[in-house]
């Protein structure tokens, strides 16, 4: 069954590379991307938001599903369906407020984290939230969603802390 209809690899690389335009050390891939092992608190963290972006990842597959059904339902294909749904919602099931929070939460947090760890066990956020899934291995839906987010819903305000 096709959930999706984007490149989710090429999804996941750019928004591995993006925040690396960024003027902030923290984003910089300095070393190879399996070589940020972080903290213990890193590896707290990440099971936390593993066990949390699980569920919602479970919920946004669902409802994405449900509606692709529906059309299915009206008598449209499923690249028809699946074209309809991204035309409103670009980012296909990553487009739920509720996974958009899960990212933004955890991003910030390992950021947080990241200020309190040496300059050695620091994690890139984006490393964490992605690298890390990637690294672990098994999560290959969760990445099919994730792939279609067009940016990262994080920002820098005027001093260059994220918002």
């Amino acid at each position: 069954m096709e959930l999706i209809s984007h490149d989710w690899r090429a999804g996941v690389e750019r928004l591995l590379r993006a925040p690396t335009d960024l003027p902030r050390l923290d984003t910089q891939l300095s070393r190879p991307m399996e070589k940020y092992m972080g903290s213990p608190q890193h590896l707290e963290l990440f099971e936390d938001y593993v066990g949390l972006l699980d569920q919602v990842i479970s919920y946004a597959v669902a409802r994405w599903e449900g509606l692709v059904q529906a059309r299915l339902n009206e008598g449209l294909t499923r690249k028809a369906a699946l074209e309809t749904y991204y035309s409103v919602w670009p980012a296909g099931p990553a487009s739920l407020p509720q996974l958009v929070w899960v990212l933004r939460t955890f991003w910030l947090e390992c950021a947080e984290l990241n200020e309190q760890s040496p300059p050695d066990l620091r994690v890139p956020p984006q490393v964490f939230l992605l690298g890390w899934l990637i690294r672990e291995g098994g999560h290959e839906l969760t990445l099919q969603v994730l792939g279609g987010m067009p940016y990262w819903p994080i920002g820098l305000d005027a001093d260059g802390n994220w918002v």
